[in-house]
């Protein structure tokens, strides 16, 4: 009777097991708008397709797989990518997602092609609200820009391309020794219509990304947003969100860095001549210093 009894509850320990090993996958189902570019390559729209996942990195690569096999209207959008290319990882930190692709993603014809690629996938990626920006890498290496940097993070594409033009600018990073600033140029793509307080937000959101030239430093904790930038007369007044204070790695030298690279990389344009830095409304104050007047440029920080 015992043996019977014990040959009854091993049975039921496998049923169990084969029960529970056959329990399906939860899969999610969702709505995403999928880009590509627009015949001519001006500018990406959408087709929108339904798209099932196990959870959130896995949205992420089927909505990029999606953008990969390209267009089911191919007389109203044009095929610029490579369809051998590969998901090989989707990996996303505080709102900063990070796609790695196979090498055949960087293959093609023209610059245009690769910016409209570029573009498709990260407007894609956007649309999911706990994405705020976008880096694409290469089998763990940086995307390159046509000029040999990197695209770094994208929170902004442009839908409509034929409406920008490169601009070159000068970004100031702090020196190895944290005494001086160093000057680096970049060329951005820019609305040919831009208005100055924006494009000051935008050079000042390069500035935040870091420099691409070694032994150059960050002078701008990543985690800082830009509140606001109002521009009057030859003042330019920049709100930074609290990040500014509370992720700022302090020390009288880094508080130094930080203003001087910010002042003397807006005053590179003549219409500027000062600068005033607030946080959430309020006088910026890191540790040492407490800026309530407007700043001037400041050459004797710049190392020549």
């Amino acid at each position: 009777m015992k043996r019977i009894t014990l040959l009854l509850i091993f049975s039921l320990l496998i049923l169990a097991g084969c029960s529970w090993k056959s329990q399906p996958i939860v899969v999610n189902e969702t709505e995403v708008n999928v880009y590509f570019g627009m015949k001519g390559n001006q500018a990406v729209d959408f087709e929108k397709r339904i798209i099932e996942f196990e959870n959130d990195k896995d949205k992420y690569t089927k909505a990029v797989k999606q953008v990969i096999d390209g267009p089911k209207d191919t007389n109203k959008f044009e095929i610029n990518m490579n369809k051998n290319t590969k998901v090989l990882a989707c990996d996303i930190e505080k709102g900063s997602l990070t796609v790695n692709l196979s090498k055949d993603f960087d293959i093609f014809e023209n610059n245009v092609q690769k910016t409209i690629s570029v573009a498709s996938i990260v407007n894609t990626l956007l649309q999911f609200t706990e994405v705020e920006k976008v880096r694409i890498t290469i089998e763990g290496n940086e995307l390159l820009l046509p000029d040999g940097k990197p695209y770094g993070y994208m929170n902004e594409i442009f839908k409509d391309l034929s409406g920008l033009e490169p601009k070159e600018i000068v970004l100031y990073f702090a020196d190895s020794q944290a005494m001086f600033v160093v000057p680096e140029k970049r060329t951005i793509n820019v609305s040919k219509s831009v208005g100055m307080e924006d494009l000051l937000k935008s050079i000042v959101e390069e500035l935040i990304k870091g420099p691409t030239t070694e032994g150059l430093y960050k002078t701008i904790p990543p985690e800082v947003k830009i509140n606001n930038v109002v521009v009057e007369g030859d003042l330019a007044r920049i709100d930074f969100s609290i990040e500014m204070q509370t992720k700022h790695w302090r020390g009288a030298a880094g508080e130094q860095m930080t203003v001087a690279s910010l002042t003397n990389t807006l005053t590179e344009f003549p219409n500027i001549k000062r600068v005033l830095f607030t946080v959430d409304g309020e006088p910026m104050n890191i540790e040492h210093m407490y800026i309530e007047e407007p700043l001037t440029r400041m050459e004797d920080v710049i190392k020549r």
